[in-house]
């Protein structure tokens, strides 16, 4: 996967939670990227999973709506379920 873009499912799964965090707050997404300082076109691509963002986009985002920056983010079931089993460790 390095060097690679991320695949669709896991871009998806990141998206649908930031959305979920917006909505739950009740913002817009003008609301959340005049407070996250994330610009609105690529918070609405990244919801809408057309790409990751940058870790920094996503940490000023967690950090805008109080939330923890893993709740943004597929937990490891359901990476496995989009990658397989992860590779042994060194």
């Amino acid at each position: 996967m390095p060097g690679q873009a991320l695949p669709r499912p896991l871009r998806a799964a990141c998206g649908i939670r930031i959305r979920a965090h917006r909505k739950a707050l009740g913002w817009t997404q003008a609301v959340l990227s005049a407070r996250s300082s994330v610009v609105n076109t690529q918070l609405s691509r990244m919801e809408n999973g057309q790409t990751a963002g940058l870790v920094a986009s996503v940490l000023r985002l967690a950090w805008a709506m109080g939330v923890e920056p893993g709740s943004l983010l597929p937990d490891l079931e359901e990476l496995t379920t989009m990658f397989g089993t992860a590779p042994e460790g060194k």
